[in-house]
């Protein structure tokens, strides 16, 4: 498998196109330096010239055939064209395989590419001279080994006295560890470099790669572990002591809070004393006088206890005499009503007569007389004496009222004698004669009925209850005063006692409680946590950076080894400068005849780098701009972190100023009580009041000065020292292009034949660019124009122009008119020359118009273009 080198234009149909990186296999060498295979990108098979291709070797097998260049490339073909000038082809052979014949025959007829300059390059190959400098520079990879050696050990020894002071003084490890790491790269470091002519290019190449954005990386790695270092740590001090002060205010008003409230507790607890030895003393007092009212009290107990039985034996004894009273009228009764019953069975069988009848009046009459007698006798005993003795009751008068109406009631004899006497009066008419002489007969034959009337009187045994009332009532009453009076007396004695007797329970309390919802260990602890957790990423990135910041430099010595294999294997890689060898050789071709490609056009000369000019190209710029927005954003970043340590410090300078404050809290409070008086109530009073007394002071502190934060002040010489270095990281970007340059020089100087091939290349890649490039010019011109006329209409003046001639003939060149290249869209600015087609009225800046040749692409007519000036 081959790849190709240059790239090729086909010149006759059995050939086929080559680009540079196309992969060629079927390769068959068909002489005179001609081959034949097939192009794996395109699938075509056809003839190319044989050194344009390559074999694809591996890395390991390019290291391994550079490392022989000594025997494979002792010297370059010379060849002359005539005497004046000589040549030095720059393609290498091999005499023991290749003949010099057959070489020079191979390399004059490959077409369209040049393998001679004209002159020689004694800068691109050096000769060893005899002096140590050239022999220690100017020679060969091959010679002087022991002296390079040496040298490359001399070096080791100063790579890794950078690296101990790298690792001592910019990335803060210790002296140990900065010893052992460095005594640990020492010996691989110093054998690399006396052996291997790549290692020491490979070092070398370190230097030129710190301006590239891997070395910015170490060199900003360096700013931030100083960043983390210096104002981060100060920060983060600033906020502990913060945290702290406020911790300590809090801790001062709840010390301060608790000691007030014990002053303010003192005087209610001295109240809660005083007032309970008051108690004690009043409990006294109640106890001597429950047993000065004892004696009393018992005696009382005793008088009402004999009340109580004369007032049970009263109330037996009426209870006897009522119940013979009742027991006498039921007799009394039961007797009566027997006499009666006895009468009328007796009476039923004898005629009434009219002795009978006077009989029955005397009976009648005789037995009121006897009852009217027994009431007199009732009232001359009984009447008489009560009335003098004491005034009656209710119930008397109404038992004396009873008494009376039986005495004054009339006795059915007495009506029935009453009635014979009116009988005996009354004049009987002869009218009704007859009908009282029936009457009469009919009161004959009831009139011995009427006899046993007489035993007609019950009632009689109610005045047995006038002795009820006058003997038995008022043993009742009296029985009913005695209990009266025994309530009276224990309501009485109750009343003195209540009076005279108390007593107290009671529970005398103060208490008081502070409550804060956190302590100030609290408050620290979790400040301390939410700063931690805060900046806990910070620390965690400062340590690890801190740690494997030596991998930068790893990437450093890595991103060197890929440069100088990607150099060594692909042409187009970091292929943009234009080199004072790649001059030589451009004017060697134009000598020679052969197309030259400087000077560069205008399009070009933004692709492209002349390493000879101070300027950098638009290229190197770009790359310039994308470094100053990464170090722009790097600076805003350290500038907020600076900013925010001196605001904050400045902060709590204020509070350390203004923030001396002593509160004082004091006060006084008194209470005394005066009883006056000489009697029961005011020494009881007294004996209760005059203990409560109160004169007490309260006072508390606070003094906040010993809370006051003790900020750390930031470093002035930060914002030099941080100045400084971006100061250095923005000369380092500006450098970086000549870093680059240097880069690909130090590449050059030890592997000088491929810089050869790389100059070849870069030439045939720029002409075959141009080659593309006026296909490309024609259809983009004819685009150009169309879209030139369309745009043109859009104007006032276009429009005009297209839409009135005559006042584009007339008016249109008072208007102010400028000049655009209808290819790159240049304006006319007195200092570019332009080209007008007659024809076509297209206009054509001087280097457009020379890329097409001299010729119009829009209506293919040079006899019709004016010749170059300057529109003024």
């Amino acid at each position: 498998m081959f790849k190709v080198r240059f790239t090729y234009q086909a010149s006759i149909d059995t050939d086929i196109n080559l680009c540079v990186g196309d992969i060629i296999s079927k390769v068959e060498d068909v002489g005179n330096g001609w081959s034949m295979g097939q192009n794996m990108t395109t699938g075509k098979t056809g003839t190319f010239p044989t050194n344009f291709i390559v074999k694809k070797l591996s890395f390991k097998d390019k290291v391994k055939r550079m490392s022989l260049a000594k025997k494979m490339t002792d010297e370059l073909v010379l060849m002359s064209k005539n005497n004046s000038e000589s040549t030095e082809t720059l393609v290498p052979r091999n005499k023991a395989e290749i003949p010099d014949h057959i070489l020079q025959k191979r390399l004059s007829h490959v077409p369209g590419h040049s393998n001679i300059i004209g002159v020689k390059l004694p800068k691109m190959v050096p000769k060893p001279v005899k002096s140590f400098g050239n022999n220690l520079v100017q020679s060969s990879r091959g010679e002087y080994r022991i002296l390079k050696a040496i040298f490359g050990i001399f070096g080791g020894f100063i790579a890794c006295g950078i690296l101990f002071v790298l690792l001592r003084y910019s990335y803060d490890y210790s002296l140990q560890n900065s010893c052992y790491i460095t005594l640990g790269f020492s010996l691989p470091i110093c054998v690399a470099l006396a052996l291997s002519t790549h290692m020491r290019c490979i070092f070398l190449l370190m230097v030129p790669n710190l301006f590239t954005g891997k070395g910015r990386a170490v060199f900003m790695s360096i700013i931030f572990a100083m960043l983390l270092a210096g104002p981060v740590v100060n920060i983060v001090y600033n906020a502990q002591q913060a945290s702290e002060s406020m911790a300590c205010t809090q801790e001062l008003i709840y010390n301060q809070t608790s000691i007030l409230r014990s002053q303010l507790e003192e005087p209610i607890r001295r109240i809660e004393r005083t007032i309970y030895e008051g108690l004690v003393k009043l409990r006294s007092i109640a106890n001597s006088i429950k047993s000065a009212i004892a004696p009393v009290t018992n005696a009382v107990d005793a008088f009402v206890n004999g009340l109580n039985a004369a007032k049970n034996a009263l109330e037996n004894a009426a209870k006897e005499c009522s119940n013979g009273i009742n027991t006498a009228q039921s007799k009394c009764e039961q007797g009566i009503n027997n006499a009666k019953s006895e009468c009328e069975k007796a009476l039923k069988s004898v005629d009434p007569t009219d002795d009978i009848i006077n009989f029955g009046k005397d009976v009648a009459n005789t037995g009121d007389s006897v009852v009217r007698s027994i009431g007199n006798g009732f009232r001359r005993v009984f009447g008489k004496k009560r009335k003098r003795r004491r005034a009656m009751t209710e119930e008397e008068k109404n038992a004396i009222e009873l008494a009376k109406q039986l005495m004054g009631q009339d006795t059915p004899l007495q009506r029935y004698g009453i009635y014979l006497k009116s009988r005996n009066a009354e004049k009987i008419t002869n009218n009704t004669q007859l009908h009282k002489q029936h009457i009469l007969k009919r009161s004959k034959r009831g009139v011995l009925d009427k006899i046993c009337v007489v035993l007609d009187i019950g009632d009689v045994c109610k005045v047995v209850q006038v002795a009820n009332v006058l003997v038995c009532k008022p043993i009742k009453f009296i029985s009913t005063v005695i209990e009266g009076a025994n309530t009276a007396v224990n309501s009485v004695l109750n009343t003195v006692i209540s009076f005279f007797y108390f007593d107290f329970d009671g529970d005398i309390s103060a208490t008081g409680n502070i409550n804060s919802s956190k302590t100030a260990a609290q408050i620290i602890s979790e400040v301390k946590a939410d700063i931690q957790s805060r900046t806990k990423w910070i620390l965690t990135v400062s340590g690890i950076v801190s740690n494997i910041l030596i991998i930068t430099l790893l990437l450093l010595f890595l991103k060197s080894i890929f440069y100088l294999k990607k150099f060594l294997s692909k042409d187009r890689y970091d292929n943009i400068y234009i080199t004072k060898a790649f001059k030589i050789y451009d004017q060697q071709c134009k000598a020679q005849g052969k197309p030259s490609v400087l000077p560069l056009k205008r399009k070009e000369r933004r692709n492209y780098a002349d390493t000879r000019s101070p300027w950098l190209s638009s290229k190197e710029i770009a790359h310039a701009k994308t470094g100053i927005t990464k170090i722009g954003i790097h600076l805003l970043i350290a500038t907020v972190i600076i900013v925010f340590d001196y605001v904050l410090y400045f902060v709590l300078m204020l509070i350390d100023r203004y923030g001396n404050l002593n509160i004082n809290i004091g006060g006084n409070s008194y209470l005394n009580v005066s009883v006056e008086g000489s009697g029961f109530i005011s020494a009881f009073l007294r004996a209760f009041l005059s203990t409560v007394e109160l004169n007490s002071d309260f006072g508390v502190e606070f003094n906040l000065t010993t809370c006051i934060p003790n900020p750390s002040k930031p470093d002035d010489n930060n914002i030099y020292k941080f100045s400084f270095l971006y100061f250095f990281a923005f000369v380092f970007l500006i450098m970086q292009a000549y870093g680059l340059r240097l880069r690909r020089k130090i590449a050059t100087f030890f592997y000088p034949e491929r810089d050869i091939e790389r100059i070849k290349f870069l030439h045939e890649k720029i002409r075959h660019q141009r080659k593309s490039l006026l296909n490309w010019l024609t259809q983009h011109v004819i685009s150009r124009n169309k879209q030139f006329h369309m745009e043109n209409r859009i104007t006032f003046r276009g429009w005009m122009e297209y839409r009135c001639p005559i006042f584009a003939k007339y008016f249109c060149p008072c208007l102010p008119k400028y000049k655009l290249c209808i290819s790159c869209e240049n304006k006319h600015n007195g200092t570019i020359q332009f080209h007008q087609c007659e024809k076509c009225q297209s206009n054509y800046c001087e280097e457009c118009f020379r890329d097409m040749k001299y010729s119009c692409l829009i209506c293919n007519s040079k006899s019709n273009m004016k010749k170059p000036h300057a529109y003024l």
